[in-house]
């Protein structure tokens, strides 16, 4: 079992460096910050690894998952599925109304390690509160449907970048820095009982095949 925990989580200092992964064309460390030291670029090049990723961010309308290409560095000491979630924290780096970030950026990530063939992800509780959330007089159909894509960012996102082929999504509820299975209905889903693994799922993505049978429903 492989394992990674954080001691921190969301995004590093407001600028465009992730704790556990870098954006490639972000800044590295944040000078004069808490205890973040300045990090030498030639030398967080030898202990890096940079992958060109596919990120899942929705739509204008909040309908869909759209996807936004990103150069992420992971620390050769660390996954690249914390990169991941990381950068999906922290927002689409495309500016424009076409995406928008559907995670509470004051999520933090606890954990994340493998667990009986799926990615056991582990998230603070700011995950379950969508107060963030600027769009006004949004429907109860509406927050069910922004609530799924949340999950599916993280899934299809760590999915299509890792050699994860499913993803558990967990929840800190207790702040005891363990994570609890949460019901289907906190994230928008149909059905009773807890959340399952979920795998990849192009349905809710954002394609040619999709806006044609939206067209014609």
């Amino acid at each position: 079992m492989h394992e990674m925990e954080t001691q921190t989580g969301g995004p590093a200092c407001g600028g465009d460096a992730f704790r556990g992964g870098f954006l490639r064309e972000g800044r590295r460390g944040c000078p004069g910050g808490r205890g973040e030291p300045e990090i030498d670029p030639e030398e967080g090049a030898l202990n890096t690894n940079t992958q060109k990723l596919m990120l899942y961010f929705a739509n204008e309308d909040y309908s869909m998952l759209v996807g936004e290409t990103a150069e992420v560095e992971t620390p050769m000491s660390s996954r690249v599925e914390y990169s991941i979630l990381q950068a999906l924290i922290y927002g689409p780096r495309t500016t424009g109304m076409e995406f928008h970030a559907i995670i509470n950026p004051q999520t933090q990530v606890i954990r994340v390690e493998e667990e009986e063939g799926a990615l056991s992800i582990t998230l603070s509780k700011e995950f379950l509160d969508w107060g963030f959330l600027s769009e006004p007089n949004l429907s109860a159909e509406q927050m069910n449907r922004i609530k799924q894509l949340a999950v599916y960012s993280i899934v299809n996102s760590v999915v299509e970048g890792s050699a994860c082929r499913r993803g558990q999504i967990l929840v800190d509820k207790e702040e005891t820095r363990s994570g609890q299975r949460i019901a289907r209905s906190e994230v928008g889903m149909i059905g009773n009982g807890l959340l399952e693994p979920l795998g990849r799922d192009s349905e809710c993505m954002l394609s040619g095949q999709n806006v044609l049978g939206n067209i014609f429903e």
